[in-house]
């Protein structure tokens, strides 16, 4: 009887410890998962700063039209650290007709001082990507 009760005891022990292994092999698991989580989730992160667009908010202060209709040259009265203030800006795309509406918007707020927002392209250059006219608070 000895021999038997100590033979459960022995395999209800093997059980127990069985089951405990596999609880730590879950939380390890889980534990493993959480780096790799964590890294991805700063790749995203630090992804979604890089592409972020600078932009610059001013006013017009001159055009210089004569590339028409391939590209635009013009100056705002503010800049950054990347396009200094008084630094050329440049409009260009493939499609004149979008080059000449950039035009037309930016001789629109030339004419009345109204203010605009460029964010700026990618890239060490000076290039604008997009355009807003913005209308000044009263």
């Amino acid at each position: 009887m000895a021999f038997e009760s100590l033979l459960v005891k022995v395999v209800y022990v093997m059980r127990e410890r069985n089951a405990l292994n596999q609880h730590f092999a879950l939380c390890f698991r889980s534990l493993y998962r959480i780096p790799k989580v964590l890294i991805g989730g700063g790749v995203l992160i630090s992804a979604l700063n890089v592409n972020a667009l600078e932009s610059l908010e001013g006013k017009v202060t001159l055009l210089e039209p004569t590339q028409l209709p391939k590209a635009l040259n013009f100056q705002l009265d503010v800049g950054n650290a990347r396009c200094p203030e008084k630094t050329w800006l440049k409009w260009s795309n493939e499609n004149a007709e979008n080059n000449m509406a950039i035009y037309n918007t930016m001789l629109a707020a030339f004419v009345t001082g109204s203010t605009v927002r460029v964010y700026l392209s990618d890239g060490s250059e000076c290039k604008g990507q997009y355009l807003h006219i913005i209308r000044d608070k009263k």
